[in-house]
């Protein structure tokens, strides 16, 4: 088999693997409302059934008489199963019943992509322990394939994801880049196929690896031309098209695009304008809700005896600028996060929507509102935010104590911040109570005043030098008539309810009711957590008593639980049957959960200070896998000359240990860092890029090692080991993904989040070191 073709196909292998990770995860991020934990659940849904697809084709793979025929079938598979998911991710909304207003519960986007990833993830493991066989033909002890597949896969991810960042991403849709894919999956199985039979390393295995029926064959050079067809004529953006109109059923999508930030939307419902972001109802025009908008604009604004210079953070669009124009303003700064979404709005707008954006007082600023705080020495009298509910990471930066630092900043003597967040006129949930009591408790670190007003959306006051409290329904009233500004809602009768001594009380007491809430930071983020709760018991309502109860996880309690978790295993000294590999066994499942641990929080961390993860999501995986491949390479070419294996493994765990305890207070004095403009912006960028690239590379050095290891001891095949391996690797990925994202950094956050991974890795490494004279050591090769 030609040497320069099975290194093709693996590489490709990884190409596909990457890239198809990327599209899914985008996808899956529009199509649930943008938040980020979403990542989790995916990926760790995929990774599951990646681990399930090689840990059951290890020994089918091992046996197999026609691995190559057999790899073929399943490439071929899994070419035409690509677009098809991206087509069922678009259209699950539909599927499920749910209009795209709706709020998708946690259980239903986990079975959702469960099963819509089901077959192409089962088959991506399928395609690893496949590869193995092949690349073990090449190899008479075939005690290196698993190494070697999986650094050139790790290669291969490392490439797509640098053609998809620099090269795909905002020039081709994602069902033409599927497509694109299939096509140079089908060319290089070709070649392989062609190659089969020729240029075999080792005696005996030409005829058995070149097994494809000439059918198959024609198959996959017919299946190459219909992907470059759909990929470079108009049949792919048809369906393209028709699919996304699918997602907005029953509004009417009437244009849709990508920015660094995401996907923005408009919409039409009759006469109604609704503007998208990820997913997200973000402005609403020519009719948007006029009671919440006045009460958000006017309050704050009458609660200054002058205000001059107005600060408005997202959503002006649509009647915030129009309300705040209303009053005598010298200056109003408008920042939009999305440039994207202002000329989408400038190009559907309605005549009242382009005359509040065309005012002279009014400047908009295109640039993310907490760049602009940071690095402004402009003053101003009053900030409104006017942002979606923090119900994802790159919205709930925006409701953290470093924000509110950085608006305290801004503000004149005498200045105010304005935000509101859901409430009740008449019934307060515990879930309200809770995430108001977070927002309230946050904004008291920073402001020596402030006032929440009830209602059904709660509004907060904040000042450093304005006693909230004290401000009066019939001073507001005076300043409007002062003023002249002629409302729909907030009138007299409106402010004297709203400000009612009675339901003034009634709040508080809620408030205070909800104890034991955490504050909001930009590493731990509690308001997400209890936003989330929220949205469940609305969907969810059977398991409302969920989220309070995993909230009583602490740090040290949930340290006392992995201990508890790996107790048998410390006690039991056997080490695991007669080989003694269980601790081998362990280090990968281990090594697998830390990295992906620390990928999330890198992740997580990206976006909690920058807001565009969905750019660079593809670059900041591709990282990783640029470790993973040159750590695997590195192991590789070394192994022969390897002797002790058990001690250099220990020594690898060593260093992942004490590499995590540095990432875990690095990220932290990095977002230090960021906060006092001490460092370039993208600094930042580099480093978390490089905290990925060295875990990949202790990741990728560890497979190699750990499979010769078990390999010599159990004496099996390649294709069984290394697809057990594999599946254990890819199984402490999939609970490193699915806690780190939807249960530990909202709870503990991203540092004590990456302790915790660090805690699992002195486990792990305790147990080979105990175990390392049970375990032996491997010679070298002769």
């Amino acid at each position: 088999m030609s040497c320069v073709a099975m290194v093709l196909a693996m590489v490709v292998m990884g190409v596909i693997f990457l890239v198809s990770q990327v599209l899914i995860l985008r996808e899956f991020l529009l199509a649930f409302h943008g938040n980020e934990f979403v990542i989790g659940i995916v990926l760790g849904n995929w990774l599951l059934l990646e681990a399930l697809g090689s840990w059951v084709s290890g020994r089918r793979a091992d046996s197999s008489k026609d691995p190559l025929g057999a790899f073929a079938r399943i490439q071929t598979a899994l070419s035409l199963l690509l677009p098809l998911t991206l087509l069922l991710i678009r259209a699950n909304r539909f599927f499920l019943g749910k209009s795209p207003w709706e709020v998708v519960s946690y259980l239903e986007i986990w079975g959702g992509s469960l099963a819509v990833l089901g077959p192409l993830g089962v088959l991506n493991g399928a395609a690893f322990a496949y590869g193995c066989r092949l690349m073990a033909t090449r190899d008479q002890a075939g005690r290196y394939a698993s190494g070697r597949v999986y650094a050139l896969e790790s290669l291969g991810a490392f490439l797509g994801g640098l053609a998809f960042s620099f090269l795909l991403v905002g020039r081709v849709h994602s069902i033409k880049i599927a497509l694109l894919l299939g096509a140079v999956s089908m060319g290089v199985l070709l070649l392989l196929i062609r190659t089969g039979g020729r240029g075999g390393d080792s005696p005996g295995t030409e005829d058995r690896t070149a097994r494809v029926h000439p059918l198959h064959q024609a198959v996959c050079l017919l299946l190459t031309v219909v992907f470059v067809v759909g990929a470079v004529s108009p049949l792919g953006d048809r369906l393209h098209l028709r699919v996304m109109k699918l997602r907005w059923s029953p509004l009417e999508m009437l244009e849709s695009d990508d920015s660094i930030y995401g996907n923005v939307a408009v919409l039409r419902l009759d006469e109604q304008r609704m503007v998208y972001q990820n997913g997200i109802p973000s402005i609403t025009f020519p009719y948007p809700d006029q009671a919440a908008l006045e009460t958000l604009v006017h309050i704050p604004l009458l609660a200054h005896p002058d205000p001059k210079r107005v600060l408005l953070v997202g959503g002006g669009v649509g009647g915030a600028l129009a309300e705040a124009q209303k009053h005598p303003l010298e200056a109003l700064y408008y920042t939009e996060m999305d440039p994207l979404l202002i000329r989408m709005v400038e190009k559907h707008a309605t005549p009242p929507v382009l005359s509040e954006l065309n005012d002279s007082r009014t400047r908009i600023l295109l640039e993310d509102g907490r760049s602009f705080l940071r690095r402004t020495d402009r003053k101003v009298d009053s900030v409104i935010l006017h942002m979606p509910d923090p119900g994802t990471l790159q919205m709930n930066r925006f409701f953290t104590e470093e924000f509110f630092r950085l608006v305290r900043k801004v503000l004149r003597p005498g200045g105010l911040l304005a935000l509101s967040m859901p409430g009740s006129s008449s019934y307060l949930s515990e879930e309200i109570l809770r995430l108001n009591r977070c927002v309230r408790d946050t904004l008291d670190r920073v402001f020596p005043h402030v006032r929440a007003l009830p209602g059904d959306r709660v509004l907060f006051l904040a000042s450093r030098d304005v006693p909230v409290a004290s401000l009066t329904p019939a001073l507001l009233a005076d300043r409007l008539d002062e003023r002249g500004v002629e409302t729909s809602v907030v009138r007299p009768y409106y402010l004297a309810y709203l400000m009612d001594p009675w339901q003034g009380r009634w709040l508080r007491t809620g408030l205070e009711s909800a104890t034991g809430t955490r504050t909001n930071r930009d590493l731990t983020a509690s308001l997400l957590y209890y936003m989330l709760a929220y949205r469940n018991a609305e969907v969810q309502p059977g398991l409302r008593g969920v989220f309070p109860l995993v909230e009583k996880f602490r740090f040290v309690l949930l340290l006392t639980a992995l201990m508890a978790m790996t107790l048998p295993f410390a006690l039991f000294r056997g080490g695991g049957g007669s080989d003694g590999t269980r601790s081998l066994y362990y280090a990968v499942f281990s090594t697998g959960f830390v990295g992906m641990a620390v990928e999330m929080t890198v992740l997580l961390a990206f976006q909690s200070i920058y807001g565009y993860l969905y750019e660079w999501i593809g670059l900041l995986i591709a990282s990783f896998m640029a470790g993973l491949a040159s750590g695997a390479f590195l192991l590789t070419r070394m192994m022969s000359r390897v002797r002790r294996g058990v001690r250099l493994l220990l020594r690898l765990e060593g260093l992942h240990l004490a590499f995590v305890l540095a990432a875990a207070w690095g990220i932290v004095a990095l977002h230090r860092l960021v906060l006092g403009n001490t460092v370039v912006m993208d600094t930042p960028k580099l480093v978390l890029l490089g905290i990925n690239l060295v875990a990949g590379v202790l990741v990728g050095a560890e497979f190699p090692l750990a499979n010769r290891e078990a390999v010599v001891r159990t004496g099996r095949g390649s294709a069984v080991v290394g697809g057990k391996l594999y599946a254990l690797d890819l199984a402490g990925a999939w609970l490193g993904a699915l806690l780190v994202s939807v249960m530990l950094v909202p709870l503990i956050g991203i540092r004590n989040t990456l302790l915790f991974a660090a805690a699992l890795k002195a486990w792990s490494l305790f147990f080979l070191y105990r175990d390392r004279i049970r375990i032996g050591s491997v010679g070298p090769d002769p």
